[in-house]
This record gives C-alpha cells, structure tokens and sequence, in this order.
C-alpha cells in the first residue's frame, strides 16, 4: 500500500448538481489530504457524435451557469477541460487519459485517486495512481441504456482498482465472480443538520390545513408514480410536500391535488427547513432491477428529523423494517398515521447510529496512510 500526498477525485455528477453520498465522502477525504486537491467534472459513460465533440470543444472556455452551490472543501480545485466525448477505443481513451492528466497537473503516483465510475479513460489512470479506489455510485449492471462495453469496463475496473466499495448489496453481487472483497459501505447522514432545523415559515399556513404532512425529497427518477398516486388520493387529509424538481411529464398532475406542495429544486444548505415541515418521509421507489441497487440517501435523513419512514421494498433497507420503517406496495397502502413523541425519538437514536464519521472511518481503514 503506497502512502499518498494529493487527491484526485472523479465524481459521476457535478458538484453543484445535487449532495449525494459521493460529495460527501470526497469532502471528508479533502480534509485529510496533506497536499492538493482535485475534483474532475463527470467525463461520462455514453458516447457521442462528431457535432457533440465541436460544441464541446467551443462551449469549453464558456461560463458556467450560476445556480444552488454545494459546500465546498478550501482546498478543492475543480478542472473542467476540453475532453472528447468519446470512450471505448484506443485513440479517444488514451486522448482523454492525456488530457485528464495534463489539467490534474500532478503526479498520479502521488496521488489517491477516487472515482465513482470508469469509463476507458478513467479505467487506464488506476493502475496509474498511489492508491486508487473505486466507489460505485449505481448498479450499472442493471442499467439498460449502458452499452456492454461500457458495462465490461466497469468490470474491468472493479479488478483494477486497490479497494472497491459499494452502497448496496446488489451491486456487489454483480461482481461476486469478479472481486471477493468488495467492502459494504452504505449511506450516513450528518445527524445534527437535521435535528434543530427551523421550518420553512412560508409553508406553515399550508400545513395548518391538514392533519399532518407526509414528505418526498429527491429527484423523480426512481418514483413509483402510480403507487403515490394511489396514496395521495386516499388521504385527502394529509398534506404531500414534494421536495425538488418534478421534471418527469407523469408527475405534473400532482400539483393539481389541493394536498400537495411542489417546491421545485432547493439548496443542499435548505433541505433540513423542508424536512421540519414534515411528519413522515416517503421513499415510494419503483422496484425495477436497477432502482434495487439504491440506497436512499434521505433514509437516515429522515430518520435523523424525527420522521418515520413509509417505503417501498428496497432490499438494503429491508431490515430496518418496522416501526420505523413500515413497507408499502400496491396491493399493501398502510394507513399514514401521525408520530407520537416517542417514535420521532427513536427515529433520531437509529440516524445517530449511522453517522458519516462512522462511515468514513471505515473508509479510513482500508486506504494506505497519507504523507
């Protein structure tokens, strides 16, 4: 194990894009790096045409677009250089390799490299790094719109790196035959944020008209619009709070329900306000072959705002069924009921029990010191 000086990380979304447990992670690793830090911009895993790699190369000196900003570590430093937009073959991964090494402008072997997919060129710097570590973000395996190509080269990174780690027990399945030691590292949450959060004032004369509030965080991608369809129309007396953007055409009817509030996108810096609001969470995720391979972030969030869970079948969060995490599906809709006192305590005390500190010291101890 070589000891390392710099980071280079590689996440799968941009930084401002939303907070996920990779930002996370990347920003607790920046704090304990003694020299330089380097967060790449996503170079992707599908490819693209010639007209996409001539507005690449004129859009790449552009101003990005202002929008909500993540916290940011002092020392990161963000790169975002003209790259092709193509992967898979020999001249457009070693291309890119070049490039992304050239705007790192550091010595990879000096460096922990830490990256949350491998497309060709992101897959030829592993071997490349002091310490490399691959932590998969997705179950690409499962996702249809990834080539076999792109599938294989994740798989070939899984034996390259010197650590891999995933957030869900499906992914690791998929690699059983191809690494044995693939560390379980799931989702945390920084407990505090959320404990002592105010609400959003302007929302309170809205929750004043209905028993109690039941809430949604996160983007449309793994929701099961149906299955919250059904449950927003069998309890007209609960108020539905959906925290973030709505981009999928089904879901736009919701904001016709006089019990639901559409937020549109929020900060990462205002989510605990929105999570005051609520009672209860919502996890009611569409269980496709992919969307298995998820653990929710807003799991332990929840949690950590007093909020009991209503959830659809998520295979890591199975045993935390319960009291606090009652299970719904569509021949199953449990009533929603409003938390007593002492189910919002317990939903703290489990949150606290899985911290980001915890979770990063388990990180900690399978990478090589730094220098």
């Amino acid at each position: 194990m070589n000891a390392w000086q710099h980071l280079v990380a590689f996440p799968s979304v941009s930084w401002d894009f939303n907070w996920e447990r990779q930002h996370e992670l990347i920003s607790r690793l920046a704090a304990i790096t003694p020299g330089k830090v380097i967060v790449h911009q996503p170079y992707g895993l599908i490819n693209y045409g010639l007209r996409d790699v001539w507005r690449k190369f004129k859009s790449r000196q552009m101003p990005q677009p202002q929008g909500f900003q993540n916290p940011r570590h002092p020392k990161m430093a963000f790169k975002n250089p003209f790259f092709v937009p193509r992967h898979y073959h020999t001249l457009w991964d070693n291309l890119n390799a070049h490039l992304i090494t050239k705007a790192t402008g550091l010595p990879l072997k000096d460096c922990l490299l830490y990256t949350t997919y491998a497309n060709g060129a992101i897959t030829k710097l592993l071997p490349q790094a002091g310490f490399s570590v691959l932590d998969l973000a997705q179950r690409r395996q499962a996702i249809p719109e990834l080539s076999a190509i792109a599938k294989a080269t994740e798989r070939k990174a899984v034996k390259l790196a010197n650590a891999v780690f995933a957030d869900n027990q499906a992914t690791i399945e998929d690699y059983a035959a191809d690494r044995s030691n693939i560390h379980y590292l799931p989702q945390g949450v920084d407990a505090a944020r959320f404990q002592h959060a105010t609400p959003v004032s302007a929302l309170l004369p809205w929750k004043q008209k209905f028993d109690f509030v039941a809430g949604y965080a996160g983007s449309d991608l793994a929701l099961d619009y149906p299955l919250l369809l059904q449950l927003i129309q069998q309890h007209p007396n609960v108020g539905f709070l959906m925290v973030g953007a709505l981009d999928h055409s089904a879901l736009h009817g919701l904001q016709n329900f006089d019990n639901v509030h559409c937020t549109g996108r929020i900060s990462f810096q205002e989510l605990a306000h929105y999570y005051a609001v609520m009672d209860v969470g919502l996890i009611p995720y569409v269980l496709t072959d992919r969307i298995k391979g998820v653990f929710p972030t807003k799991f332990f969030e929840y949690l950590a705002a007093g909020l009991p869970v209503y959830g659809t079948a998520l295979p890591d969060l199975l045993p935390f069924e319960g009291a606090l995490l009652r299970l719904m599906a569509h021949k199953h809709l449990p009533l929603l009921e409003l938390p007593s006192e002492a189910l919002r305590v317990q939903a703290r005390a489990l949150a606290h029990q899985h911290s980001w500190a915890a979770r990063f010291e388990v990180l900690k101890s399978f990478l090589p010191p730094a220098r």
